[in-house]
């Protein structure tokens, strides 16, 4: 049903992924996913071997193992999953991995029924079972007939011995008719007492079909697998249009006179209906054995449509879902490979098992990478974060860069990094002697093309650089201190959780309290943070027409007025600075256009802002060994950010070089940066640039606190570059901040978070 492609997708073509490695002593098969049934099928037949897969021979191999798989022979060996001994393939940020019992045996659980969801698989290996060859044959009655027929097979086959395998179907050959096509195999230990009960119903089902409906018989004979498998090649050509609406269902002769009467109204010859026959060894497996949650299912429905002229696609469409919909109340469950891509039932096919599936996916595909025709959302809720994370580190956060973030990027970022320090693909090396240029901010009043030019060329060169002399006394920043670590460790997690992080509606930032390691969705910080915007403050001004916020004083905890009071100054002693360094800023980039000029300065006259207070708590020996961060490698999504300098050490700066920098500033001193807000508006002249906060150094560990306040613009505002690029690069176009700030941090918040 057109699974192997999708709009926006990259599709990798894996047609020359074709070797296959047989192993007759060991009974395996290894297979790249290149390779048809056709292809494994001879292979393996040479050693008188098979694998139950695929009633097509020239269906890939790939998307059916991966959906769960079953052919001809699989009531008597099982699933095609079932004989999957290991895959090997690639997770979304190129880790190469391998999976089966032994090794990832989480993974492997979900591979076996929804590995479209979670790697990009480069070989599969299978257990073989011995088939040197099968007895099989069809029958095909005129129309009138084949309600019986159909009924007939049904109540003959309910308990038939697993060796055989009874389809019944609806289509035209080359007249409308009813038609029974089956399949027996000798498989190991089958007696002959069962082989003479299953040729008793085939001949029962023969004398009633050629004596008493004037039907024909073919086959009834022994026949190489490989043939078998190819026998129906010729009912699904290449070249037409196809549609399907399959679903598991409980076969009973109510069904077969729905199908039967539905046939009659069949918008052409290239539809078929049939029914095929399940359980046997597929329903001896446990359902907790693999992510197919349909082990107790007899029989699927399909109802399959095709056409050439694509002015008959509406007809048959409209035939199919028809017809469809009048079976619905016999459908008990559905298979992930026969759904197309305007199916809304794919949860269906997992069943009790699609909560387990999205855990798993949260730990080996978080960002939801892999997501084609059977999309599964990763959901990291109800997991303890240690499981995901800590067991997982090299799988999650961990193993990411950079490069892994781009496509969420709003600005040009072209360096690739580690998000945490010595954990990733990428070599890191230290800018050892480096420091960040030292601005005095008495230069405002007393030299301000000095001030201007100083902070300038810092910006430009780094985008980071360290204030001095700012006249906020370095008490407000020891008060600061004392007051977030009372805040975070005075408060019980019940009460701070209670406090929970969201995006307002109309508002661009994400407010409240996070949890340790639930900072970002991509990496597990080491940190725990508390976010509040203006709005949450209770004299703090929220101008007119320039956003759509109403103040809500409730995000602070009664507790901690007396603390929220203090950070509401400790906001507005911060806040006059932000003008001098835009206004200087300015200056720098030689905006001459007093408009624009005057512009800016209204809109940093009372700026959208949020103070993050962030509480890193010593470092766990298990935190430790997994190498995780404080604070994963990122820019902020800000115009500027003013950093009082942190109680201690772990700030760490990418230099243009690709080096680090750790990053040292005196008690009182502010650390400032750029953000995508200006990277944008200056046409990445004034870049936005990495840092990170990495673990200490050291076996001992003690508390991080800092105070960052982030500056930005408000949510109605829009973001139109100053000053042209500096080479022959594309300007950036206008860009709404809401629109801008969310498309970007949905990186770390997860789909839905874009406004």
């Amino acid at each position: 049903p057109g699974s192997s492609t999708g709009d926006g997708c990259l599709v990798i073509d894996c047609q020359r992924m074709k070797h296959i490695h047989v192993d007759p002593k060991e009974r395996t098969a290894t297979a790249e996913p290149g390779c048809l049934l056709r292809d494994l099928d001879w292979e393996t037949s040479l050693h008188s071997l098979a694998i139950p897969a695929g009633t097509v021979s020239h269906t890939g191999i790939a998307g059916l193992t991966l959906g769960g798989g079953w052919g001809w022979i699989s009531r008597a060996l099982g699933l095609t999953i079932d004989s999957l001994l290991e895959v090997r393939g690639y997770l979304y940020d190129g880790t190469p991995i391998t999976c089966s019992r032994s090794e990832n045996p989480d993974l492997f659980w979900a591979v076996k029924g929804a590995g479209q969801n979670f790697l990009a698989v480069t070989s599969f290996k299978y257990q073989c079972h011995h088939v040197p060859s099968v007895y099989r044959g069809t029958l095909v009655v005129p129309y009138e007939h084949a309600e019986r027929l159909l009924t007939m097979a049904l109540d003959l086959t309910t308990d038939a011995p697993k060796e055989l395998t009874v389809n019944t179907y609806l289509g035209h050959y080359p007249e409308p008719a009813g038609m029974l096509s089956f399949c027996y195999v000798d498989c190991e230990g089958t007696t002959a007492e069962v082989r003479a009960r299953c040729m008793d119903i085939l001949e029962k089902l023969k004398k009633a079909s050629v004596d008493e409906m004037g039907g024909t018989a073919e086959g009834f004979a022994d026949t190489p697998y490989v043939k078998m498998q190819a026998g129906a090649d010729k009912a699904v050509p290449h070249g037409r249009s196809y549609y399907l609406k399959s679903g598991m269902v409980k076969a009973t002769p109510e069904v077969v006179k729905i199908v039967v009467e539905g046939y009659k109204e069949v918008p052409s010859g290239g539809c078929f209906i049939g029914i095929t026959q399940l359980g046997g060894k597929i329903n001896e497996a446990a359902v907790d054995d693999s992510a197919w949650a349909n082990r107790s299912t007899s029989h699927t429905l399909e109802i399959i449509t095709s056409w050439v002229a694509p002015e008959d696609k509406a007809k048959h469409y409209s035939w199919t879902r028809g017809l469809f919909e009048k079976t619905k109340e016999s459908i008990e469950g559905v298979y992930s490979n026969f759904l197309g891509s305007e199916d809304d039932r794919v949860c269906g096919s997992w069943g009790v098992h699609t909560k387990k599936l999205q855990r798993i996916k949260a730990r080996y595909d978080p960002l939801n990478m892999f997501r084609g025709a059977t999309p599964l959302e990763p959901d990291a809720s109800g997991v303890e974060a240690a499981s995901i994370y800590d067991e997982g580190a090299k799988l999650i956060g961990l193993a990411y860069d950079s490069s892994d973030l781009a496509k969420w990027e709003g600005v040009r970022k072209e360096q690739r990094y580690n998000l945490a320090e010595g954990m990733g693909k990428v070599a890191e090396t230290f800018y050892e002697g480096y420091a960040l240029e030292t601005i005095d901010c008495g230069l405002i009043d007393s030299d301000f093309d000095k001030f201007s030019t100083q902070l300038g060329t810092a910006m430009e060169e780094i985008g980071f650089c360290v204030l001095q002399n700012t006249g906020i006394p370095l008490t407000t920043h020891q008060q600061a201190i004392q007051n977030t670590e009372k805040i975070f460790t005075t408060l019980p997690q019940t009460r701070k959780s209670t406090f929970s992080a969201s995006r307002p509606k109309s508002a661009s930032v994400n407010q409240g309290y996070f949890g340790h390691k639930q900072t970002s969705g991509v990496h597990p910080d080491l940190v725990e943070a508390w976010v509040f915007a203006r709005r949450s403050f209770p004299t703090l001004e929220l101008p007119e027409g320039k956003c759509d916020e109403t103040r809500d004083t409730t995000l602070w905890p009664e507790e901690v007025h007396p603390e929220r009071d203090f950070f509401e100054g400790f906001i507005r002693e911060h806040e006059k600075l932000v003008a001098p360094l835009m206004k200087a800023v300015l200056k720098y980039l030689k905006v001459d256009d007093q408009n624009e000029v005057n512009a800016w300065e209204e809109k940093l006259k009372h700026p959208q802002c949020a103070l993050r207070l962030n509480y890193y708590p010593p470092v766990k020996e298990a935190d430790r060994d997994s190498g995780a961060g404080r604070l994963l490698g990122h820019e902020d999504v800000t115009l500027f950010t003013l950093l009082p300098a942190p109680t201690s050490e772990g700030l760490q700066v990418l230099h243009k070089n690709g080096q680090w920098i750790r990053v040292h500033a005196p008690p009182g001193a502010i650390i400032l940066n750029t953000g995508d807000y200006m990277q944008r508006v200056t046409n990445d002249r004034l870049p936005s640039t990495t840092h990170r906060v990495a673990q200490p150094s050291g076996t001992t560990s003690c508390p991080r606190i800092s105070t960052p306040l982030n500056i930005y613009l408000w949510e109605k505002e829009v973001l139109k570059p100053i000053v042209p690029p500096k080479d022959d690069r594309e300007p950036y176009p206008p860009v709404k901040v809401l629109r801008f700030h969310t498309s970007i941090t949905e990186k770390y918040y997860g789909k839905g978070y874009k406004a």
